[in-house]
C-alpha cells in the first residue's frame, strides 16, 4: 500500500537533499521584466497578468531545482489573495511540479472538526465525488499542513484520507512566530510544555501510519528558531517526519532566492543561471542547518560527558566520606567493624567481644609466667609476676632440644626479629611504644 512517508524518504535519499522549496509568491518578488511582459500580453486584465507572472515564476524555479529538491510547498494564502485566478495558478503549479517528479506539500494549515475537516481533507489531498459518478482530486497535493490544537476531531478525517490514498499531513507542534511562546511554551501541571504535549499526541496519532522506511505519514511542523527544541522533539517523536521552517537559514535562503530570481531574469540564459545560483543557495542553507544541528548535538554530548564526570566525582566523594565514617565508628567501638549496625546492637557486640577476650586471659597469663621462669634466672614463682608482664605479648609453643617437649615462649606481636624472641627489656620498651601508638590512633 502507498505511504507518503516512504515516498518522501526515498526521494530525499535519491537526491541526497532533505530540503523543501517553498513557493510563496508575491508580485514584488517577481522580476519586473516578467510582470511587464504579461501586462503587455493580456492587456488591461491585471488579475490575469499577475496570475500568469506568478505561474511563469513558479515554473522557472521548478525547472531549476526539480532534480535537486524532492518537494515543493506552495502556501495557499499567497494564491488565494489573488482570487479565482490565483487559485487556478496554484492548481496549475501543483500539476506542473508533479509532472516534473516532485512531491507537493500544500501549506494550508487547515483546522476544523467533523464534516468541515472531511471536506478540507478530501479537497486538498483526497477526492471529490461528482454527479457523473467519478471522483476527482481537486488540488492533488501529496500532503497538507494542519493545525492539531482542536484535538483528534480535527485530525482524524485527514488521517483517514492518508490511510486510504497514501497521503500525508504535517501537524503544527511549535511555530516560529515570536508570540508562539505565549501559549505553546506554557508549562502544564505534569511538567510538560504545551508544544511537548502536542508532540506526544502527534507521535501517538502517527503510530498506525508508519511505513517501511520507519517514518509515519503523520508529520510535524516545528519552527527552527530554537534548534534545541528540534532535538528534544525528535526524542519525543522518533518516527515522525519534521518540517522545520523559520530560523536564520530559512530567512537567508529566502533572501538568496529573491536575489537569484532578479539576477537570473536579466541573464542571457535565465534557466541555466538560475539553476547554478539556486544550487549554491541550497548548499549554503544545508551547511547552516548542519552547523546548527551539529553544534546542538556536540553541546549535548559535551554536557552528557560533564554530567557523567560530575556523577563520578560525587560517587568518589561519598565513598571517601563513608570510609571516614566507618573508620570513626571502628575507633569508637574499640576496633570492631560491625558495618551499618544499629547503635544498641553494636554496643552489645562490643561488650561480648571484650568478655570473650577477658575469658582467655588466665590461660595466656599462665603461659607467659612459665616462659618468664624458663628464660630468666631468679624470676619469682609468685603468680603475681603475671601482673608485671609486658602488655601485648603473645605465646607460641616451641620444642626444646633436650626433651622434645613444648615450652611456652612469650613474644610481642610484630616485634620478632629474624625469628628470635627479643629480650625482655626490649619487649617492655616496644610494648610501651605500641600502647602509645594505639592511644594516638584512637
Amino acid at each position: 500500500m502507498k505511504n507518503f512517508a516512504d515516498s518522501l524518504v526515498r526521494k530525499i535519499r535519491e537526491l541526497e537533499n532533505p530540503t523543501v522549496m517553498g513557493l510563496d509568491p508575491r508580485l514584488e518578488y517577481i522580476p519586473e521584466e516578467i510582470r511587464n511582459r504579461w501586462m503587455d500580453t493580456v492587456g488591461p486584465d491585471a488579475e490575469l497578468a499577475a496570475a500568469m507572472a506568478i505561474y511563469e515564476f513558479n515554473t522557472t524555479l521548478i525547472d531549476a531545482v526539480c532534480d535537486i529538491v524532492p518537494a515543493i510547498k506552495p502556501q495557499f494564502a499567497y494564491y488565494e489573495m489573488y482570487g479565482v485566478t490565483g487559485i487556478d495558478t496554484l492548481k496549475k503549479t501543483i500539476a506542473y511540479a508533479k509532472n516534473k517528479g516532485m512531491l507537493v506539500i500544500g501549506d494550508a494549515k487547515r483546522n476544523d472538526i467533523g464534516s468541515t475537516a472531511t471536506a478540507y481533507a478530501e479537497g486538498i489531498i483526497g477526492k471529490t465525488a461528482l454527479d457523473d459518478g467519478s471522483e476527482k482530486s481537486m488540488f492533488n497535493c501529496d500532503a497538507v499542513t494542519v493545525n492539531g490544537y482542536l484535538g483528534i476531531d480535527g485530525i482524524k478525517p485527514f488521517m483517514d484520507v492518508c490511510e486510504r490514498d497514501g497521503r500525508g499531513i504535517f501537524t503544527l507542534v511549535h511555530t516560529s512566530n515570536p508570540s508562539a511562546v505565549d501559549f505553546q511554551d506554557m508549562e502544564l501541571k505534569d511538567g510538560r510544555k504545551v508544544y511537548e504535549l502536542m508532540a506526544d499526541n502527534v507521535n501517538e496519532w502517527g503510530k498506525e501510519l508508519v511505513g517501511e522506511e520507519g517514518f509515519s505519514s503523520v508529520g510535524a511542523v516545528l519552527g527552527a528558531t530554537v534548534p534545541e527544541q528540534a532535538v528534544a522533539a525528535r526524542k519525543r517523536m522518533p518516527n515522525t517526519l519534521m518540517r522545520a521552517p523559520g530560523g536564520v537559514a530559512h530567512e537567508r535562503l529566502e533572501e538568496d532566492l529573491v536575489a537569484v530570481a532578479v539576477d537570473a531574469a536579466v541573464a542571457p540564459d535565465p534557466s541555466v543561471e538560475l539553476r547554478v545560483l539556486l544550487r549554491e543557495a541550497l548548499r549554503r542553507m544545508l551547511r547552516q542547518v548542519v552547523e546548527i544541528v551539529g553544534a546542538v548535538e556536540l553541546e549535548e554530548r559535551v554536557g552528557a560527558a560533564l554530567r557523567l564526570r560530575e556523577r563520578e566525582a560525587r560517587v568518589r566523594i561519598l565513598r571517601v566520606e563513608r570510609k571516614a565514617r566507618d573508620a570513626a565508628r571502628v575507633r569508637r567501638d574499640g576496633g570492631a567493624d560491625f558495618g551499618a549496625v544499629p547503635g544498641k546492637e553494636a554496643d552489645r557486640r562490643v561488650r561480648d567481644r571484650r568478655a570473650r577476650r577477658d575469658a582467655r586471659r588466665p590461660d595466656q597469663d599462665r603461659a607467659v609466667e612459665a616462659a618468664h621462669r624458663e628464660r630468666h634466672v631468679g624470676a619469682s614463682d609468685h603468680p603475681g609476676d603475671a601482673r608485671h608482664r609486658p602488655r601485648g605479648l603473645r605465646v607460641r609453643l616451641v620444642e626444646t632440644a633436650d626433651a622434645g617437649e613444648p615450652e611456652a615462649v612469650a613474644e610481642a606481636p610484630a616485634l620478632v626479629r629474624r625469628g628470635e624472641v627479643v629480650e625482655r627489656n626490649e619487649v617492655r620498651h616496644d610494648a610501651a611504644r605500641v600502647r602509645r601508638e594505639r592511644l594516638r590512633d584512637a
